[in-house]
């Protein structure tokens, strides 16, 4: 008896032996498949290369060159055309590298320096007021004039006068005693009597000049009481100095000199010491003329702007970098943004860094120096000059 085997298809065969195939190559792959990736590493290298011999061509001279890898050579002419220039292409050079912050900030006035309070120093009344709202002074101008109606001063010189008067009569009998003492026509005890009522009086008089000087009069004016005789009644009140301050300084009463205020070349209307000091600009007018005012109260306010604060709000991950700054003195750059573009100004310098953290906001306030600039200083046909 004869057994036939079935006939297999070739197709049927095939996909046997594939798969047999690739189960083999599954568990031999560590075997045959590094070195077959290195080949094919090594092949494309070797496409990749230039062969020897072979040509580049410059598209604009025509000049064949040999080269060693992929590389299109260009002339002088070629470099300016993609912008390949010497300010573009630098050589590699080590440098500093510079890191930046940029924080919220706003401008603000000097506490104690972008604003003053001119008070009147007297009770009185406001005769004439020479100065307009928006207009810029120069230290030393005239502002204001007020008839004085302080009941106190006007009863401490008038004791002090009266006390002048009286030791003058006093050293006069003294005199005319000492004469008759001498002669034997009277006792001694008359003008001992006499010396000592002009020790009270001289006594009376040094106390006199004190409240006076309390009052806010010099020694200058207390002796001009006695030679002209007259009370001080008439108070002028001047622009103050922000800079200076003579511990001297005097109020400018009744006919007593003030600086006056002079014409220079351009027209504008300075004090002739102060020509190298900071205009003023008059904020806010209080008083009228035939006001009533008392010591102490507001007369008007100026401001000076040429110095500023930038304010700068830093918040928390940004306050090591602050202090650092601050230490260091590096240069702070602000950037004002605008619609033509920002602004930049360069070289401003830290003042100084806030204390403490602000309880709203949670950040913590740093200061930096402000130049301020003129936009407009004109002069109107009254002689008024206004300064923004």
């Amino acid at each position: 008896m004869k057994w036939k085997l079935p006939k297999l298809h070739w197709s049927s065969i095939r996909i046997v032996v594939g798969i047999a195939l690739l189960i083999a190559a599954g568990f031999t792959y560590s075997m045959w498949w590094p070195p077959l990736s290195a080949w094919i590493d090594q092949t494309l290298i070797s496409q990749r290369k230039t062969p020897a011999g072979e040509e580049s061509i410059d598209s604009h001279a025509g000049a064949a060159t040999n080269v060693q890898s992929a590389s299109l050579a260009l002339t002088a002419q070629s470099r300016l055309n993609l912008g390949l220039t010497d300010d573009y292409l630098k050589p590699i050079e080590l440098t500093t590298y510079s890191r930046s912050i940029t924080v919220p900030a706003v401008i603000v006035s000097k506490p104690g320096r972008s604003q003053i309070v001119v008070a009147s120093p007297l009770n009185g009344v406001v005769t004439h007021v020479h100065a307009v709202t928006g207009e810029a002074v120069m230290p030393g101008e005239l502002l204001f004039e007020i008839r004085l109606t302080y009941e106190d001063l006007v009863e401490t010189q008038t004791l002090y006068l009266k006390t002048l008067s009286e030791l003058e009569v006093e050293n006069r009998e003294i005199v005319r005693l000492e004469q008759a003492t001498q002669s034997g026509a009277i006792s001694g005890k008359s003008l001992l009597d006499r010396r000592y009522a002009k020790d009270k009086l001289e006594a009376h008089l040094r106390s006199l000049r004190e409240a006076l000087r309390l009052h806010g009069l010099s020694d200058r004016q207390a002796d001009a009481i006695g030679q002209d005789g007259k009370l001080l009644r008439d108070l002028k009140v001047v622009a103050p100095d922000i800079d200076r301050h003579d511990e001297n300084e005097e109020l400018r009463l009744s006919q007593n000199p003030y600086r006056p205020v002079s014409l220079t070349s351009s027209g504008m209307a300075v004090s002739p010491e102060s020509e190298n000091h900071k205009p003023l600009v008059i904020e806010e007018l209080q008083v009228h003329k035939g006001q009533a005012v008392i010591a102490g109260e507001k007369l008007c306010s100026l401001s000076d702007y040429a110095e500023l604060f930038i304010e700068g709000k830093a918040f928390e991950q940004d306050v090591p970098a602050i202090a650092q700054a601050a230490q260091q003195g590096w240069p702070v750059v602000a950037v004002f943004p605008g619609d033509s573009g920002a602004t930049r100004v360069t070289g401003l310098e830290l003042a100084f860094v806030g204390n403490s953290i602000d309880a709203d906001s949670r950040t913590l306030s740093f200061f930096v120096e402000l130049k301020n600039q003129v936009m407009r200083d004109e002069k109107n046909l009254a002689g008024q000059r206004y300064l923004s």
